[in-house]
């Protein structure tokens, strides 16, 4: 079955290719009761095909079900939350699951959204990984999964292994377009050039600040093998900003200095 799936990431910072000195706030592994979780899916080993990504079990969410953390505390610096996600489909009817970062149970940051249709399904087991700023820090937060509603009750997706851990991930955790897109931002000329290994097409190109304030953004733009894309920045600032580069299918992130 063809992979495909959107992934809307607004946390890729990225950092480094692994965890250094991590230190886990929440994990799930679905292998017992699910103490302080608000759970409305089904705690499972195998279902419609699909066994666990690791040990015996494996949450199913249907339409409308949703799953949120025990409330824990956010220290300052680097976070990344990580999970594994499957879905099964048996009728032609699109559904989307999505992950928010919650605090005092309002929604404060979209972690991301995977759409699945019986043409598309997430399959096999996907890992996502997604790194949260820094600025977000304090006391009462959460994290909800949830499945929006649509209308074939037989839709599923499957959760498994969640963690949130201090720390970030590196672009080849977080992306699958990593190795299809070399990045040269020229600081002396406050130029970017975007080259792809292979043609991207209908992109959104987005450039943002460390602290989430929107630079550069473009919409529906095709950057081929046999070129590259460029976009000048003449008023930026000396900093840290992240380059997003997305499309219908998945995202590529990368921090930039200038």
């Amino acid at each position: 079955m063809k992979n495909n799936f959107t992934f809307i990431a607004l946390a890729a910072i990225i950092l480094s290719s692994t965890k250094v000195n991590a230190q886990v706030i929440i994990s799930q592994d679905f292998e017992g009761p699910l103490t302080g979780w608000t759970n409305q899916g089904t705690l499972t080993s195998t279902q419609n095909s699909i066994t666990a990504h690791s040990g015996g079990g494996m949450l199913a969410l249907s339409t409308g079900s949703a799953l949120t953390s025990p409330t824990f505390a956010l220290p300052s610096g680097a976070k990344n939350v990580s999970f594994w996600l499957n879905s099964f489909n048996d009728a032609p009817f699109g559904y989307s699951f999505t992950a928010d970062l919650l605090q005092n149970g309002t929604s404060v940051l979209t972690l991301g959204s995977w759409m699945s249709d019986i043409y598309s399904a997430i399959n096999p087991w996907s890992q996502i990984s997604i790194n949260i700023p820094s600025g977000f820090s304090g006391n009462d937060y959460s994290i909800t999964f949830k499945v929006q509603s649509f209308t074939n009750p037989n839709l599923r997706f499957y959760l498994d292994d969640i963690y949130l851990s201090t720390g970030a991930v590196g672009l080849k955790d977080n992306n699958a377009l990593s190795s299809d897109i070399k990045v040269i931002n020229d600081v002396t000329n406050k130029t970017l050039k975007i080259y792809p290994n292979t043609n991207l097409e209908n992109n959104e190109i987005q450039i943002t600040s460390i602290d989430g304030k929107v630079i550069f953004t473009k919409q529906s733009v095709d950057i081929l093998k046999s070129s590259y894309y460029e976009i000048n920045l003449p008023e930026v600032n000396e900093g840290l900003y992240i380059l997003k580069v997305s499309n219908t299918t998945v995202t590529f992130a990368k921090k930039l200095a200038f």
